[in-house]
């Protein structure tokens, strides 16, 4: 079954918060239950989902303040534990950039990810981000990826 993206309602929000990544992982994403509370509405939240069940959550959001006319970000992209190995992050980013593209149109995306995380930065690589020479607020390198 293919996945999709919905945004993240009272219907799916107590799944969504159950999500875990593996133990190891733990230091490469942030709280999601704290993310979720967060008051900051720039960030749009999706959960990935097969069929109904969520299997992940990602979330994006576009910064004016930053250079360039802003800056379109992603945000905490995550695959719960039990379903990880089964090419879903692919899935989702690729389900993500088209829509971050209806939304907004062609434009460059950003993310950052930490150096210790090869597998996220090789799949970022292989659907056309470079890293930028940029780091995040937390140190993290950036990497972009033009339309």
């Amino acid at each position: 079954m293919s996945l999709h993206l919905e945004p993240i309602t009272s219907k799916n929000l107590d799944q969504v918060r159950l999500l875990k990544v593996l133990p190891e992982q733990a230091e490469l994403v942030g709280d999601l239950p704290a993310f979720l509370a967060q008051t900051d509405r720039r960030w749009r939240m999706l959960a990935i989902c097969q069929g109904s069940a969520p299997v992940g959550f990602v979330a994006y959001g576009l910064f004016p303040q930053e250079p360039s006319n802003g800056r379109l970000w992603v945000d905490e992209l995550l695959i719960d534990a039990h379903h990880q190995g089964r090419g879903y992050a692919r899935q989702a980013m690729t389900l993500l950039l088209a829509r971050l593209e209806g939304e907004y149109g062609a434009r460059p995306v950003y993310l950052s990810v930490y150096e210790s995380n090869r597998r996220a930065i090789a799949l970022y690589q292989s659907l056309g981000f470079a890293f930028t020479g940029e780091r995040d607020a937390l140190g993290a390198p950036e990497m972009v990826r033009f339309p």
